[in-house]
């Protein structure tokens, strides 16, 4: 099986396939893209910023989530990029894209999930000073 790569050609006819759709008719594509590696394509519905990223199918998934658990690493970067993305979306049954690519054996997908919630997390805090300021005490 070899890679596709998307040509000039292929993002200009992406444009017109997805310029008369309904915002409803782009988030159904985003997640389909998503869902399917369509990387160019999630790409391009992000760029127009008509979609959003967190919208969710009708089983509760997110594009990433279905990035996540068919292993789309690229496609779960991209999301994850995105300033309003919802890491912590979960789905129908209860499991969040972290709990997805864990459970698919997808470790480079957990591994940027895990990546952004802690850069989330310590965004803005020094945790060095935190540590050095109070030392462990042992009894």
């Amino acid at each position: 099986m070899g890679i596709s790569h998307s040509t000039k050609d292929d993002r200009l006819s992406g444009g017109r396939r997805y310029r008369n759709l309904t915002p409803e008719q782009l988030e159904s594509a985003l997640i389909a893209n998503a869902a399917s590696g369509r990387l160019m394509d999630v790409r391009f519905l992000l760029r127009t910023r008509r979609v959003d990223p967190n919208v969710v199918d009708d089983t509760g998934r997110t594009a990433l989530i279905w990035a996540a658990a068919n292993g789309h690493t690229a496609i779960a970067r991209t999301l994850l990029v995105q300033p309003n993305i919802n890491v912590e979306a979960r789905d129908d049954t209860g499991q969040t894209a972290l709990a997805v690519a864990i459970d698919q054996g997808h470790l480079a997908i957990s591994e940027l999930i895990r990546d952004h919630l802690i850069n989330r997390f310590t965004r803005g805090r020094n945790l060095t000073r935190v540590i050095i300021d109070r030392p462990l005490q042992l009894d």
